[in-house]
């Protein structure tokens, strides 16, 4: 193999393993290695350098559904008036002035006795037992997202968005003020 093949290659397996990960630059050498034994050097780097571009783009693509997801999953501030409310008033005795369901998830609407109007959401609910529920987020290889919902009763539900979003909607539709 010339020096100049050879200089280049291993630019481009540095480069790889730097800019995407170590995975993809292994993939890309092992494509490089069978091609080059099976065909010819030249080709085997032509077709590793494709492959290297197909891997790094599956790699980046699955890393930034993983930072997406973190993105929604932020948590809501739908409760910042009703929290702010309970600390600077601690004699006043919170009060839920409805419930709704909402995306397959129990709501109640918050409030205070003293000021019966919509303040608060309570943390997301199960619609069977009404006992909290537990989201489960995960993203599967390649960049597909997973939301489900689960609960101790048996319930479980798969979403499109994350509880924090749901709550974000289920702010809105409750009329609660910004």
């Amino acid at each position: 193999m010339s020096s100049g093949l050879r200089s280049t290659i291993e630019a481009t397996v540095d480069r790889a393993a730097r800019a995407t990960g170590v995975l993809t630059a292994l993939s890309a050498l092992g494509v490089f290695g069978f091609a080059s034994a099976i065909i010819d050097p030249k080709f085997g780097f032509y077709l590793a350098i494709g492959s290297f571009g197909v891997f790094g783009a599956i790699e980046v693509f699955h890393r930034q559904s993983k930072e997406e997801l973190q993105r929604r999953s932020a948590p809501s501030r739908a409760n910042k008036l009703f929290e702010d409310m309970l600390s600077n008033k601690p004699k006043w005795q919170g009060k839920m002035i409805e419930s709704f369901e909402y995306e397959g998830v129990l709501f109640n609407v918050l409030g205070f006795d003293q000021l019966p109007i919509p303040l608060g959401l309570s943390r997301p609910l199960c619609p069977q037992c009404n006992k909290p529920i537990i989201e489960k987020k995960s993203v599967k290889f390649p960049g597909r997202v997973q939301i489900d919902l689960e609960c101790t009763c048996g319930y479980e539900k798969r979403l499109k968005h994350t509880i924090s979003e749901i709550t974000e909607r289920a702010a809105d539709r409750a009329n609660l003020p910004s």
